[in-house]
């Protein structure tokens, strides 16, 4: 539990995850480690919960919103492709997929059919939704991004750092590490092991994260105790709304959201380091790294299919992660994977 969500007081955030013993109405209890409920409460807000339905392979069917925001009927084939899922309240739609082998080939969604190719290394160059033409570099990255007269560079280093980001040409950012700069080469912010120091004017403001347990960014307090951002999400991870992120762009599982807006079309993905997550469908847009680890599983898959119990540190693994945001267990070892601890 972070706080009490019954008896927030000034705190600005609060959560409880419940398991065998829920008292979320219409809540089942499970017993094999699996999330049956999550209530929270933001400062200033009511209550809101969870209720989480899972199928006989542990995958998520249902997470049942208190308001109208439910992510609901979903599917999936044997190899742990998502074949249908309807998202309603904020952001509405019901999506049916449709797959040649494990490579989505479109999605059909309010009657209309949006097509998805791929490159012959797996990954997604025609984002249908979107209507985005993505190419890749030779660590299968994406290097730019079109649509339209639109586009978005991404430029990294020999082992796929990033450095920098530009878009029509112009530099939004350069990365050094944990220092990220603006395109006039001033200081932009500094991320820190709790949040990040940003540049504001001439003053510099440190800014503090409150996350979930699966490191997701929930509420960013600044140094004087204001909230500066507060976010909630779908169980696949998009965020009901997008709201200040001029203040931080770091939010699901602490990923940084690409933001940027090409011919009108949010582009929203999550960038993990080793490719990059779509929260709009739940899926990866390009092929696990280690996917012969995980010969069982479409190498799309995000996550075996339970997002509210595991997560991928950087696109190369899945841990299944408990009520205090600690490792319990990796879904597959995998001996060449690169393997990061948190505090």
């Amino acid at each position: 539990m972070i706080n009490n969500p019954s008896s927030l007081g000034t705190k600005p955030f609060a959560m409880e995850l419940q398991y065998n013993a829920p008292n979320v109405s219409g809540a089942t209890a499970q017993y094999s480690g699996n999330i049956s409920a999550v209530k929270w409460r933001h400062n200033g807000g009511g209550e809101q919960s969870y209720r989480y339905n899972y199928d006989s392979y542990s995958r998520l069917t249902d997470g049942l919103h208190s308001g109208s925001n439910n992510e609901q009927g979903i599917t999936y084939d044997s190899n742990g492709n998502i074949t249908a899922l309807t998202r309603t309240g904020i952001q509405p739609a019901a999506m049916t997929y449709n797959y040649s082998g494990n490579r989505l080939s479109s999605i059909v969604k309010g009657g209309t059919t949006y097509t998805y190719a791929h490159d012959s290394n797996g990954n997604v160059t025609t984002d249908g939704i979107r209507g985005m033409t993505i190419i890749y570099n030779y660590l299968n990255l994406p290097k730019s991004v079109i649509k339209g007269a639109d586009n978005l560079e991404f430029i990294y280093d020999a082992t796929g750092v990033r450095l920098a980001t530009k878009q029509n040409g112009t530099t939004q950012n350069y990365y050094t590490g944990a220092v990220v700069y603006k395109s006039d080469k001033t200081p932009d912010y500094i991320l820190t092991s709790s949040g990040m120091i940003r540049k504001d004017g001439a003053n510099y403001i440190r800014q503090y994260n409150i996350t979930d347990h699966l490191g997701n960014v929930r509420s960013v307090v600044n140094q004087s105790g204001t909230v500066e951002q507060a976010t909630d999400y779908y169980p696949y991870g998009l965020s009901f709304s997008n709201n200040n992120l001029t203040k931080n762009r770091y939010l699901y599982n602490g990923k940084e959201i690409q933001n940027q807006t090409l011919s009108s079309q949010f582009f929203g993905m999550y960038d993990y380091g080793a490719r990059y997550y779509d929260p709009v469908i739940g899926r990866w847009i390009g092929v696990d790294p280690l996917a012969e680890k995980y010969f069982f599983l479409s190498p799309w898959s995000y996550v075996v299919n339970n997002p509210m119990n595991a997560i991928d540190p950087d696109g190369r693994d899945v841990w299944e992660i408990n009520s205090l945001g600690k490792i319990v267990n990796q879904i597959k070892d995998k001996n060449q994977d690169a393997f990061y601890m948190v505090d």
